[in-house]
């Protein structure tokens, strides 16, 4: 007989080397934001000759100093991360189907700004394709502004360029993860990425289809066709 099978039942998704993982890139990534928007605003200024735009917020002395070691702190803590998980089998964190999941992540990014009420149209597996996609265009910009970085005393002026323009997408990709976090508001998902790293299983079933087949006993849950997630008593009692 099939034991019963517990709604309430937590479920790992994230070790606590990952949770301390996540607020050491938060409390490192904030202070490398707030110095490179006053260093790109500079070199804007200073680039086209524009006077007064630094009169009401001027830069403080050691930002510059203070933006190359938060740098290279998340340089350091991204390759940690990498050998974290270089050796997972199935990396859950990389796209499975790069076109779906594409789409998906435009889908989510209009329902992130109001646009849209339709969001990412698949349940998933352990990670939304959204997640997925922009983790893997975050490793992409965040390694180009790390190399300009490293490179930027004999690149010169085109140098800097890139580097503000790396600068600039990784801040745009975080303001889309900001900005979908406070439109879906989901207290559990935060809650495991923060300090549980544990998820209920109605939560999964309803949210991570894929990833529950796999928690039920199906390695190889179905990647193309997307079984849709029955609504659990729990998840409409949630709801």
């Amino acid at each position: 007989m099939e034991e019963e099978e517990n709604p309430d039942e937590e479920i790992v998704r994230y070790s606590t080397k990952v949770i301390a993982m996540h607020w050491a890139v938060v409390l490192v990534f904030i202070p490398l934001a707030i110095t490179g928007a006053l260093l790109a605003r500079d070199w804007f200024l200073e680039t086209f000759n524009i006077f007064g735009g630094d009169l009401l917020i001027p830069t403080p002395d050691g930002t510059l100093g203070a933006h190359v070691v938060f740098g290279a702190s998340l340089a350091v803590l991204g390759i940690v991360h990498i050998l974290m998980h270089v050796r997972q089998k199935d990396k859950p964190m990389l796209p499975k189907n790069v076109s779906e999941e594409f789409k998906d992540t435009m889908d989510t990014a209009m329902y992130a700004l109001f646009i849209s009420r339709q969001k990412e149209g698949r349940s998933s597996f352990k990670y939304k394709a959204n997640q997925r996609m922009s983790y893997l265009a975050t490793f992409y910009t965040l390694s180009l502004a790390a190399v300009t970085a490293v490179f930027i005393g004999t690149l010169g002026e085109s140098g800097s360029a890139i580097h503000v323009v790396a600068g600039a997408l990784v801040a745009f990709l975080a303001i889309f993860r900001i900005l979908y976090l406070i439109r879906e508001w989901d207290g559990i998902a935060m809650r495991s990425i923060f300090k549980t790293g544990k998820m209920p299983l109605w939560y999964i079933k309803e949210h991570h289809y894929r990833w529950y087949i796999q928690l039920k006993g199906d390695p190889d849950a179905p990647r193309t066709e997307e079984p849709e997630a029955p609504k659990t008593e729990a998840a409409a009692a949630a709801d």
